[in-house]
C-alpha cells in the first residue's frame, strides 16, 4: 500500500511505480487505488484482482524456491494469539516439526484481525465466541478473526471454556472459596480484551454480575495465569491455558471443575490454500493434536465440567 516502498524493493523511483500503476488501470479498465493525501486504498475492484494475483505470486515463489532450493524446508508463516502460542502450541510444536522436517514453521503473534491479503500469513489462529443462550446475552469474546473473508476458509477445532483459578494459599487463608458468590471478597483478575467474560461467567452460574467490581486487567492472559499464581487475586481463564499449573499445584481450580464455554479456536487459511501440503499437513496435525476433526459448535452456551475437556 505505498508507491514509495514498492519502488525501493524493486530498485526503481516512486514515479516509475505510479506510471506502471497507471498503465495496468488503462488496461484494465478499471482504478485499483484510491489516491488519498497521505495513503493509498485498494478501490473495490483493485482487492478483487488483488486475491488471486497474492495466491499466483505464492505459487511462483514457491516454484522457483522448489526448483533453486530443492532440499531447502518449506516455509509455513502461522499467526496466532500470544498465549495461545505461549500455552498451547508451542508445547506441541515439537512433534509437528519432528514428524515434518520438511517444513519450517515461523510464528508470529498478534490478537489483530487476520489479514490474508495484505500479510504474509499462511495460517491463522482466532478465537470466536460461542454463540450464548440469548441475544441479549454479551458476547465474552470481542476479538475478530478478519476484517476481510473473501477467500478465507474457517474450521472451528478447539472449545474456549473458562475456568476460575487461584493459588493455593489464596484458597487457604481469609475468607473462604467455596461457591462462586464467595467471589465477592476477592479481586477479580482479567485480560483487557475480555472485559464481558467476567460477567458473563458470573451470570452463568445465576449470580448479578454488578454486585462483584473489584476487577483487575492485564494485557494477554499469561500475565493473568502469573498474577493468579502470585496470589493476586483469582483468575478467568481458558483450561487450556492453565493444564501444567494445575498439574503442577501452582494454580487449583474453584468450584469442581466447573467451566463456562465462551468461545471456540478457529484454524483460518485461504480457500484456495485449502489443499496445499504444507497446509494440509499442518491442519490434520492440529485438529489430532486438539482432539478434533473440526470441532461442531452448537447454538447453546454451556456448563462443562473439566472431566469433559
Amino acid at each position: 500500500m505505498s508507491f514509495s516502498i514498492a519502488a525501493s524493493e524493486l530498485n526503481v523511483t516512486q514515479s516509475a511505480i505510479s506510471r506502471q500503476i497507471k498503465t495496468l488501470e488503462d488496461f484494465l479498465g478499471i482504478e485499483l487505488f484510491k489516491r488519498l493525501p497521505r495513503s493509498l486504498e485498494l478501490t473495490e475492484g483493485g482487492a478483487r484482482f488483488a486475491e488471486p494475483l497474492h495466491d499466483a505470486f505464492d505459487q511462483l515463489y514457491e516454484a522457483t524456491e522448489t526448483v533453486l532450493h530443492p532440499r531447502r524446508p518449506a516455509t509455513l508463516n502461522i499467526n496466532v494469539l500470544p498465549t495461545f502460542a505461549m500455552k498451547w502450541l508451542i508445547p506441541r510444536l515439537l512433534h509437528f516439526t519432528a514428524a515434518n522436517p520438511n517444513i519450517e514453521v515461523r510464528m508470529i503473534t498478534s490478537i489483530r484481525p487476520a489479514d490474508f491479503r495484505m500479510d504474509d500469513n499462511d495460517i491463522a489462529v482466532r478465537v470466536a465466541p460461542f454463540l450464548p443462550t440469548r441475544k441479549k446475552d454479551p458476547s465474552p469474546i470481542d476479538l475478530i478473526m478478519t476484517q476481510n473473508w473473501m477467500d478465507v476458509r474457517s474450521v472451528p477445532f478447539l472449545p474456549d471454556v473458562l475456568i476460575a483459578v487461584c493459588a493455593p494459599s489464596l484458597q487457604g487463608g481469609g475468607q473462604a472459596i467455596r461457591v462462586p458468590a464467595d467471589l465477592r471478597h476477592y479481586t477479580l483478575l482479567q485480560v483487557a480484551t475480555r472485559e464481558k467474560a467476567w460477567p458473563f461467567w458470573l451470570e452463568s452460574m445465576g449470580l448479578d454480575a454488578s454486585q462483584f467490581g473489584d476487577h483487575t486487567s492485564y494485557g494477554h492472559f499469561f500475565m493473568t495465569i502469573q498474577a493468579a499464581i502470585e496470589g493476586k487475586g483469582v483468575a478467568l481463564v481458558p483450561h487450556i491455558f492453565v493444564e501444567n499449573e494445575l498439574k503442577s499445584g501452582m494454580l487449583v481450580q474453584l468450584f469442581g471443575g466447573k467451566g463456562v464455554q465462551a468461545g471456540v479456536y478457529h484454524f483460518l487459511c485461504r480457500e484456495s490454500q485449502w489443499h496445499n501440503p504444507k497446509i494440509e499437513r499442518f491442519r490434520e496435525w492440529l485438529f489430532k493434536e486438539s482432539g478434533s476433526a473440526g470441532l461442531e459448535t452448537k447454538k447453546r452456551a454451556r456448563l462443562v465440567n473439566s472431566d469433559q475437556l
